[in-house]
This record gives C-alpha cells, structure tokens and sequence, in this order.
C-alpha cells in the first residue's frame, strides 16, 4: 500500500508474520445474519442453502439494503425461481437460451425473477422462469401466466401491439439434481425480446407522443378483450418502448378470463378493491387513460 498498490475489493490486515488480504465479501455475513433475522420475522425459519447462495451471488447489492422483513421475503421468493446451474445447463442444450443475473438489481425497478439472456445467434431476450408439473401430469407447465400468454399469442397479427412473448418448455428427468427444489418434469419459461426501456424510465413525453402510444395499448387491450381475457394491471412499468419509440404491452401476470375472480391488478389506483370480484373490461380501460397521463407533459 505504502507503494501505492491497489487491491480491489480487498482491505489489507497485518499480523506479526505478514499482510494478509481479506475478500470484500468477508464482511458480507453481517448482512447475511440480517436476512436470515429478516426472513425469520417474516416466517422463514428454514430458508433453502441454495437459495441463500443464489441470493448472495447474483443479489449481494439489493441484499445489504433490505428495508424489512417483507422485502426480505419478497427476495426470498424471487429468487427461488433463479436458475441453478445444472438448469442453466438445461436451458443451453433444449432450447439455446443462455441466462445470466436479474434484468433490474435494484429492487425499485422491477422484479429480480426477471432475466437477462441471449438466444444462440446473439439477440438480447429476457427470461423469467415459470413453474412446472410432473412428467406424468396432464397439466401444461407455467400455470396462469403461461396459458395467458399462449391464449393471447395465438394467431395474434404483428400489428398488434402486444409483447411477442412465447412460452418455452424444458425438462429436467430422473437424473436430475436439483439445488433449488425442482422435481422432475416439464417447466416452463417465458421467453420475450428486451426493449430498450420501460415506459416508467423515459422522461417525460410530449402530448403526440403520448396519445400514440396510448392508441396502441387501446389496441392491444382489444386484442385482449377479444380473447376473452382482461389484462388487470396496466402501468408504466408493463408498457415497453423500442428504438423507434413505440409502445409494446407486456407481462401477462395478472391477466385472467373476462368474468373470473381477479387474483391481482394495479394497486396504485384501486389497492386491493377489486380482488377475488369478477374481472371486467372496464377496469382496463380506465387504467389505461391514467397510466398514459403519467407520461405527458
């Protein structure tokens, strides 16, 4: 040090005998030992190992600043559906898709079960893995968001502006060790392009811009509605712009069929009002105008 030598991410200790570096990360168990005190005042007694060296290794930033025990939880719960390795592996030889770490580390702009990855001729793509079945189930993996998305997707024309999602299948057989409490049988991922922002990250827009944008998501919303499904959580944060500054409507979490009980939707503009009532194409409509006011000038 006395020479000006730099050891990143390192501090430097020194015994009688001689300096020893210590890693950065060896001051990591301090907010390790916070978490697990966080995940047990929010009922997690017996978090997964792997799970927790999931977290470690692609979130160690988010996990120093965890607010409460919820969003400990909320952590916790996202990255349980990280990738193994051996997943990783699989996601490679079935389908070509390689993964990395979360698509937003800070926790304030989306999501961590969100991906960033790469088909096998380069394109960016995210990915976000969804639940699975049994080998033997009859079932088609991926559950709610899967079958809306492969409802919605469906003969659907490219003027439509919806998010050309596509649901993609992988399974993991006998011989398959999971380090992260997959069993085996057939999973599912959702697989779609990565835009260049969310409508909730761009400065704010002149009106043309705006009543463009809001005259595709009208029409995506009608596609929906055709389909039979309402949408239930139109936002910024859902809207994704292109290069060209085109609005794309996308993440199909909350969508379900016209009539059925809402499981969740946007709770900035009706908190938990319209859960379990059944769904309707009203409330798409009204959230849309009131997103898209978000965004003028």
């Amino acid at each position: 040090l006395a020479l000006g030598l730099h050891v990143p991410y390192s501090t430097v200790m020194l015994t009688d005998r001689k300096p020893t570096v210590t890693p950065y990360f060896s001051r990591l168990p301090f907010y390790y030992q916070r978490f697990l005190g966080l995940l047990s005042l929010g009922k997690i007694t017996k978090p997964n190992p792997a799970v927790l060296a999931a977290i470690t290794r692609r979130c160690a930033a988010r996990l120093m600043v965890l607010p409460d025990c919820d969003a400990a939880v909320d952590l916790y719960r996202e990255a349980q559906l990280f990738p193994g390795p051996s997943t990783e592996g699989h996601l490679l030889t079935q389908l070509g898709l390689r993964v990395n770490g979360p698509l937003f580390p800070n926790p304030a702009d989306g999501p961590a079960s969100l991906l960033v990855g790469a088909t096998n001729d380069g394109s960016p793509v995210v990915v976000k893995l969804l639940g699975g079945v049994g080998a033997a189930g009859a079932q088609q993996p991926g559950g709610a968001e899967a079958e809306a998305c492969r409802a919605l997707m469906e003969s659907k024309p490219a003027a439509v502006p919806l998010v050309p999602a596509r649901i993609v299948t992988f399974e993991l057989g006998n011989d398959h060790v999971s380090i992260v409490d997959r069993a085996p049988g057939l999973y599912a991922a959702l697989c779609m392009p990565r835009y260049v922002s969310s409508l909730t990250s761009m400065v704010q827009l002149p009106a043309a811009a705006v009543l463009a944008g809001g005259r595709r998501m009208v029409a995506a919303l009608e596609w929906i509605h055709d389909k039979k499904y309402i949408y239930m959580d139109v936002k910024a944060d859902n809207i994704f712009v292109d290069p060209e500054g085109r609005w794309w409507l996308g993440d199909f979490g909350s969508a379900v069929r016209k009539g059925s009980p809402v499981t969740s939707t946007t709770t900035w503009f009706a908190p938990r009002k319209l859960l379990d009532l059944p769904a309707e194409p009203q409330y798409d409509c009204v959230t849309t105008g009131w997103s898209g006011s978000l965004t003028r000038e």
